[in-house]
């Protein structure tokens, strides 16, 4: 990717130093009040650099880490020609609705907030292992919502995270290998992320726990796994529920597919 490009060709080493790479750019960071938008690129047409605001009241430094990464992806990526102006509903979200430019910015940040060159062996275990992505996001300041996506790009496990919002599925993605249909809509009253959002005063340690296929997939033919692994946590800044999908048999129900058909 371009962004794993640009750590090479800068040397970056480790978790980057996101004020200088801007500076490389000729672009400057500035905190601004805002209420219409998290992050802004702002350039003189025709001139080098320009300036990256930010909005001074997100509560999280992980977000506005991962905000001044998109911008600085939209420089790098489409050149920032224009006023780019980003809303809380495209930094750090992968649904449908986001248009390419806004995916490609999301992309690009999250490459260069979590090199891959460090952070595979740190994501990449013999199991989905929550705890880990939670360290190496504490490590390298990313939210969790970023490095669980990092882990879905380099994970050879059937998973997938889901972004969920007053009890309603918003977003999902997934990893290569975990290739069922995820539900759309109201959340299953019987699901973790559910039980986060009616008793939110009840948060524990992440964990997996084992529930039924059907609360999460689509309905999906004879290619039916009947268990599946969630682990929720509540994003209390959001009123939000992140969830990560783990179908532990998903190479064995492949590979009987597979027999089946041939």
């Amino acid at each position: 990717m371009l962004a794993g490009v640009l750590i090479e060709r800068l040397g970056v080493r480790g978790k980057p130093d996101l004020p200088a790479l801007a500076s490389k750019f000729g672009l400057r960071i500035r905190e601004v009040d805002s209420e219409g938008f998290d992050g802004a690129l702002v350039r003189v047409p025709g001139q080098r650099g320009g300036i990256i605001a930010v909005k001074a009241s997100i509560p999280e430094t992980t977000r506005k880490r991962f905000t001044i990464a998109h911008e600085i992806g939209h420089y790098v990526v489409s050149g920032g020609e224009r006023l780019d102006v980003c809303s809380p509903t495209t930094i750090e979200t992968w649904g449908l609705a986001v248009q390419k430019p806004e995916v490609e910015a999301n992309e690009f940040a999250v490459e260069l907030l979590l090199p891959t060159k460090y952070v595979r062996s740190m994501l990449v275990q013999d199991f989905p292992d929550f705890p880990a992505i939670s360290r190496t996001a504490s490590e390298y300041e990313t939210s969790l919502t970023a490095t669980v996506r990092k882990f879905l790009r380099l994970t050879d496990h059937a998973c997938a995270m889901v972004w969920s919002k007053d009890g309603q599925i918003v977003w999902s993605k997934r990893s290569e290998t975990f290739t069922l249909p995820i539900r759309r809509g109201k959340l299953d009253l019987s699901t973790r992320a559910s039980e986060l959002f009616l008793h939110s005063s009840q948060q524990e340690e992440p964990e997996f726990q084992e529930r039924p296929s059907r609360l999460w997939l689509k309905s999906h033919g004879k290619a039916a796994v009947t268990q599946i692994l969630e682990c929720s946590v509540l994003m209390q800044n959001y009123d939000s529920v992140l969830t990560l999908l783990w179908i532990e048999d998903m190479h064995a129900l492949a590979m009987n597919t597979d027999e089946a058909g041939s």
